[in-house]
């Protein structure tokens, strides 16, 4: 089993996730790192609980209120890193900006929809990219439904494997 540890990123800060209602996420109080800073944060996560790789979400990004290229970046100069930064479709990534050991998480709450992961898959590689099955309490959270053909989480899966994913991530926040 792998366990890797995840940074919820909302303005600038570590943040609390609560069951998915993010009008609710506090700055994070952990015994890892004083205070929220989310680069101390990794950096103690690696050293001192020795995790390999982290889960950074950008909740700025993902609910389209901007993102934090500075703190992404400082956080992956630590080590490997999956990123999920709200991207909708090929023409929103940045690959120039998108250091080599990021894997990109494409989650189905922002993704405009199976074309658009696919266009991900081919630009970055399969090896870079993670579909993430985002559901709210075993509900998909499409961002985009027309642009998926199957819209329960098994025709989801089918739909992101045939465009070219190789990994998928189940994600419930609702029980978060």
């Amino acid at each position: 089993m792998l366990l890797i540890p995840v940074i919820d990123l909302r303005n600038g800060h570590a943040v609390a996730a609560r069951g998915g209602r993010r009008d609710e996420y506090l700055p994070l109080v952990s015994p890892w790192s004083p205070g929220s800073d989310p680069v101390a944060l990794a950096r103690a996560l690696r050293r001192n609980q020795r995790f390999h790789e982290l889960y950074l979400a950008d909740l700025d990004a993902i609910e389209r209120r901007g993102g934090h290229h500075d703190i992404i970046n400082a956080i992956a100069e630590t080590g490997p890193l999956w990123l999920d930064p709200g991207v909708r479709d090929a023409s929103t990534l940045q690959p120039e900006q998108l250091p080599k050991s990021l894997r990109l998480v494409a989650g189905l709450e922002t993704l405009a929809g199976v074309d658009a992961l696919r266009s991900i898959v081919e630009q970055l590689g399969p090896d870079r990219v993670l579909f993430s099955l985002d559901l709210k309490q075993g509900n998909p959270m499409i961002g985009t439904p027309s642009g998926w053909p199957a819209p329960d989480p098994i025709g989801l899966v089918r739909s992101a494997l045939a465009a070219g994913v190789r990994r998928v991530l189940l994600l419930d926040v609702g029980r978060v």
